[in-house]
């Protein structure tokens, strides 16, 4: 019983950081990204809302690798212990894009089944077309990604998304796995998986253009948290995600 309790602690402590880093240090980030591109003129090549999604990213992914490290030091959980395995990087690279195409494939199913139940609720405003629901859903934080994708080279965007979600498997996986590990395995998947679901909400302007996200991150959240537990190996994991991502967005 007191091993729930010190669960519970550490859960409400998560969530206060989470909280603290993926809405108010973002929240930060965004309000900064407007001067920095009025300062270095980047709005003579773009428009403003362009410009400030092109700064925003990778202002984002420096501020999270910081934040990646500063958790991962301050709980004092060893580099070899997070699961970066080089040594069979081909079958990782291999394994992490046939997985992400099948929990996109998945996900996609559950997405489309949602649509179906939501728009044929009587009297609802729910959109009917699919194409109106990816309109509403591409907007919040899947919009510096947009951006990102559409201002800078293909491989510089990449590289920039990579990084971003480089942090999110460690945060999520490498580093909330572990500090979960004091209970039951199911239990700390299912509450690393909340909290990863809670965090695509932020900075979404409605419940509703949320829910893709939503779906995505629970799929995601789930079955790497089942493998990594399993085979504590993080890197296929991101390139799963990676991969469901880029076919996700393009």
């Amino acid at each position: 019983m007191k091993q729930y309790s010190f669960f519970v602690y550490k859960f409400l402590f998560s969530t206060i950081i989470i909280i603290f880093f993926y809405y108010y240090v973002k929240l930060f980030l965004f309000n900064i990204s407007s001067k920095i591109a009025s300062y270095f003129r980047i709005t003579k090549y773009y428009s403003m809302e362009m410009a400030k999604g092109v700064i925003e990213l990778p202002l984002i992914v420096l501020f999270h690798a910081g934040f990646s490290v500063a958790w991962i030091s301050w709980l004092a959980i060893p580099i070899n212990k997070l699961g970066f395995i080089f040594n069979k990087i081909g079958f990782s690279f291999l394994f992490g894009i046939l997985l992400g195409i099948g929990m996109m494939s998945f996900s996609s199913l559950v997405c489309r089944a949602v649509i179906e139940i939501l728009r044929n609720v009587p009297n609802s405003y729910f959109p009917w077309e699919v194409k109106d629901w990816l309109i509403m859903t591409r907007s919040g934080w899947l919009r510096h990604y947009l951006h990102t994708i559409e201002a800078l080279s293909l491989p510089v965007a990449l590289s920039i998304i990579f990084g971003q979600i480089c942090c999110e498997e460690i945060i999520f996986r490498g580093v909330l796995l572990h500090y979960f590990l004091l209970v039951k395995p199911w239990v700390a998947i299912i509450s690393s998986t909340v909290l990863f679901m809670f965090m695509q909400l932020f900075h979404m302007p409605t419940l509703m253009s949320g829910i893709f996200p939503l779906i995505g991150s629970m799929v995601i959240g789930i079955v790497n948290g089942i493998f990594y537990l399993k085979f504590c190996n993080i890197l296929p994991l991101i390139i799963a995600h990676f991969s469901f991502f880029v076919i996700a967005v393009l």
